[in-house]
């Protein structure tokens, strides 16, 4: 394996990198690299170990350089090997004490029951950064950046840039979200888990970060409707429900066959998931056909 010039020359543009140390396949020379833990306070001597590290790349030997790029090279094929959750750069009079505080700050919103590793913002992960851009109002995305000036980070084959949004005014003072908003955060993982399905089974991929929160934003109204209009609560219904609308169209349960599995669920709220194993090929493919009408 050998380093890729391209990952080289994105990583010689920006100034420190966050690694999630908890999802990372380790070997011997991560720890030799100059990182340091972004804790917050409620974890400090309990849970360092799945806290992130900040990695400042100016401090990283040539040698260090190769290797990262070789990985970034490596996670094309293998995300799950990728070191590297995110890239950021930074201006050069901004200390990488002043960054690692500001980032530490923004792993858990201030305000009363925000303590436990449930309570933890992940927004070092793409999977979770995107998800942010498009549910925070762009004073809270200001507030997120902070001293950062450019944001890159992992999403299908390339590394998209975001850079803060322009805000009048000030940023906020307390990271903090109303709770519209820390509902939606709560579903991220749920979301990502049906957009993956749905990407598994049909190998579509995503034009651009926009498709991607169209997507997502449409999975949000499904999970919203099936739980208003059928009760839907427990995940596993939730997630094939959702999945079956971004497979066959969100009309798909007014299908004579669904509705007659749905008024069964709806009575008890749960059971969709199991009740689909009398949901035979043909009619699937009758539902699919009808789509198409």
């Amino acid at each position: 394996m050998s380093d890729s010039p391209s990952h080289m020359a994105l990583l010689r543009q920006y100034t420190h990198a966050i690694i999630d140390m908890a999802g990372v396949v380790s070997d011997d020379w991560h720890d030799e690299l100059p990182v340091r833990p972004l804790v917050p306070r409620f974890f400090l001597n309990t849970d360092d170990d799945i806290m992130p590290v900040l990695l400042t790349l100016d401090s990283v030997s040539e040698a260090h350089m190769k290797l990262l790029g070789a990985n970034l090279e490596d996670a094309k094929d293998r995300p799950f090997m990728r070191l590297l959750s995110c890239l950021l750069y930074v201006a050069p009079d901004t200390h990488s004490n002043s960054l690692a505080h500001h980032l530490t700050n923004m792993l858990m919103l201030d305000g009363p029951g925000r303590e436990g590793p449930g309570k933890l913002i992940r927004y070092y992960r793409n999977d979770v950064f995107l998800h942010l851009l498009r549910i925070l109002p762009p004073p809270r995305i200001r507030q997120l950046f902070g001293p950062v000036q450019t944001w890159t980070l992992p999403f299908q084959q390339g590394w998209p840039a975001f850079a803060p949004p322009e805000i009048t005014g000030s940023a906020p003072a307390y990271w903090a979200v109303n709770e519209e908003q820390e509902q939606r955060i709560k579903q991220i993982g749920l979301i990502n888990n049906i957009l993956i399905r749905r990407k598994e089974k049909t190998g579509m991929r995503w034009a651009s970060v926009e498709d991607f929160h169209a997507d997502a934003e449409k999975v949000e109204r499904i999970l919203l409707f099936s739980e208003r209009r059928y009760q839907l609560r427990d995940e596993p219904d939730q997630i094939l429900f959702a999945e079956h609308s971004l497979l066959y169209g969100e009309a798909f349960h007014e299908h004579p066959k669904i509705q007659q599995l749905l008024q069964v669920v709806q009575g008890k709220g749960w059971g969709y998931a199991g009740g689909c194993a009398e949901i035979t090929e043909n009619d699937w493919k009758d539902i699919a056909a009808r789509r198409q009408t």
